[in-house]
């Protein structure tokens, strides 16, 4: 394979530690199993003490935690990959479809996100404040249903909107090591 392009949507919650075992055959093909999975999973979390959203995301993004350190390591690496090939590559932040409202604290991880990216020579896009912008107190607008915030077809079409808008800008493709562009 010899993409022009390497796009990796990276989703606040990806530093989150995830066992192996964890994804059974049942609940990567029942909806119904994963479903209910997610209702028990969400009880026991709240019998924990555990909703707090916005102190979980904190507590990855922990300059201590070492699976924030883990994945700048290696998304610098699929980076480095990709430029062995003279392939551009781009993290695209996915904001959670929570609290989009201004005024929210998940702004300043995004940009500690960015940041630590930027850091390490990763182009980065953060598409939270176009969603801040465009669904800030109406976050409900771009769920996929009322009691799951994933984003729909609103959603992914202003992370494309977001995305086009990148790639077109005429330095798009230029690779950080070398300084030219590809265009594919």
């Amino acid at each position: 394979m010899k993409p022009d392009l390497v796009v990796l949507h990276y989703f606040i919650s990806d530093p989150e530690p995830r066992p192996p075992g964890k994804n059974s055959l049942v609940l990567r093909h029942s909806y119904l199993a994963a479903y209910l999975y997610d209702r028990f999973r969400t009880i026991g979390l709240a019998a924990e003490g555990k909703t707090d959203l916005f102190k979980f995301y904190s507590d990855i993004y922990d300059d201590r935690n070492p699976y924030w350190a883990d994945t700048l390591a290696r998304i610098a690496s699929m980076r480095d990959m990709a430029a062995r090939d003279h392939v551009p590559f781009v993290v695209m932040l996915i904001p959670d479809f929570h609290n989009l409202a201004n005024g929210t604290p998940y702004g300043a991880l995004y940009a500690k996100m960015e940041k630590g990216f930027s850091e390490r020579g990763i182009t980065t896009i953060n598409t939270f404040p176009a969603f801040q912008t465009r669904y800030g107190g109406n976050e409900s607008a771009i769920w996929i249903q009322r009691d799951d915030p994933h984003p729909n077809a609103k959603g992914h079409e202003l992370m494309a909107e977001v995305l086009g808008d990148y790639l077109a800008k005429p330095d798009a493709f230029t690779l950080p090591e070398s300084g030219t562009a590809r265009h594919p």
